[in-house]
């Protein structure tokens, strides 16, 4: 697989922020990940973070910390072109 920004591409896709509730986010300075597998076109991450749950409307209420597999996969311009979490 080209190399592709892939921490850019995390903090931006939409299906890494898909399991976050309406008062929730991810908090893009605890991102992380690991490279599991890499077959030339696809990569298998394992992606952690913690999400950002709102409690009332004055502070950010409590972390939890957050653990997937994502499969991305990159477009000719290293564009991000799929996502997927497992």
């Amino acid at each position: 697989m080209q190399a592709i920004d892939l921490r850019a591409l995390l903090k931006t896709s939409p299906e890494l922020a898909r399991p976050c509730t309406q008062n929730a986010w991810i908090d893009n300075d605890t991102l992380r990940f690991d490279v599991l597998d890499d077959n030339g076109q696809e990569l298998l991450l394992a992606v952690y973070f913690d999400k950002v749950i709102v409690k009332d409307t004055d502070c950010a209420g409590e972390r939890k910390p957050c653990y997937g597999r994502v499969c991305v996969s990159a477009s000719s311009d290293s564009m991000l072109a799929r996502a997927t979490i497992e």
